[in-house]
C-alpha cells in the first residue's frame, strides 16, 4: 500500500542488524528528524561502552513504506544512506 497525505509520518531510531546472530532493535519512535538524530547517539551509550565500532540508523516512514534513512558512527556523524542498496 503507498503513502498518502493521511499516512503516519515517523522516525524510528533502530541498532540494525550487524552481525549474522542479531535481529533488529528499534529503540525509540518520534515524530521529527531533528529530534530522532538528538536522541539516536544518547540511545546507543550502553552499546558503545561494550561494542565502540556500532552504528545506529535513523528511519524515515511514511506509512508502510521506508522512505529514507540516516546512520551515526561515532567519530564519523550522519550518513544519508541509499534505500536502493538494501
Amino acid at each position: 500500500m503507498t503513502a498518502t497525505e493521511h499516512s503516519a509520518h515517523t522516525f524510528i531510531v533502530v541498532d540494525p542488524v550487524q552481525d549474522y546472530y542479531e535481529s533488529l532493535l528499534i529503540l525509540g519512535v518520534f515524530g521529527s528528524l531533528k529530534t530522532a538524530k538528538y536522541a539516536a547517539p544518547r540511545l546507543m551509550k550502553a552499546a558503545w561502552r561494550v561494542e565502540p565500532n556500532r552504528f545506529v540508523e535513523v528511519q524515515e516512514w511514511r506509512g508502510d513504506t521506508q522512505v529514507a534513512a540516516w546512520t551515526y558512527r561515532p567519530g564519523r556523524g550522519w550518513q544519508a544512506e541509499k534505500l536502493e542498496n538494501r
